[in-house]
């Protein structure tokens, strides 16, 4: 039972949740920038939706549902999709200070690298071995430290911004 708690390759764990709570994290921390946000609004509403999708995504599993629908790897269709998303974001990240667009580029390095390159890697490595358990937990090890430099990076944004935050609930 203890195993099955941690397992980093299934769902509906320990691991799974917490990936899931800093991608939420990220989406509310984003959409509070965007509510306040002079200029890119757009552009953080965006992304506050984008990683609300990646927190349900990492519940959900859907991407390993159509993982399991197709015969080829999913990050051979999911990589041309990151480098578009990218090059859309690019002015974006430009117009960031300096620190914030550094924590952000290394933030989805880190977590485009753990759930696409390693990925990617692992496909044909045998789920029994070794290396392939290694390889998982570089992945989500990887997706966790980029979500969370990303909130880290966020947050410091969030500061400059607004050195005090308030949040009222009606």
């Amino acid at each position: 039972m203890l195993h099955q708690l941690f397992e980093l390759d299934e769902e509906n764990n320990l691991p799974t949740w917490f990936s899931s709570f800093l991608l939420l994290n990220n989406a509310a921390i984003s959409w509070l920038i965007s509510s306040t946000a002079k200029t890119k609004k757009r552009h953080w509403q965006v992304l506050a939706v984008r990683f609300l999708l990646l927190a349900i995504d990492e519940v959900a599993g859907l991407h390993e549902t159509f993982y399991s629908s197709i015969d080829d790897n999913w990050t051979i269709y999911a990589a041309p999709l990151v480098l578009i998303i990218g090059a859309a974001y690019l002015q974006f990240l430009i117009s960031l200070p300096r620190k914030t667009a550094y924590w952000f580029c290394l933030s989805g390095f880190l977590y485009v690298g753990g759930a696409l390159g390693i990925e990617w890697l692992a496909q044909d490595m045998d789920e029994d071995s070794f290396s392939y358990a290694l390889a998982v937990a570089v992945e989500e090890g990887a997706e966790m430290a980029g979500a969370l430099l990303f909130l880290s990076g966020n947050l410091i944004y969030l500061r400059t911004l607004h050195p005090v935050v308030s949040i009222e609930l009606r």
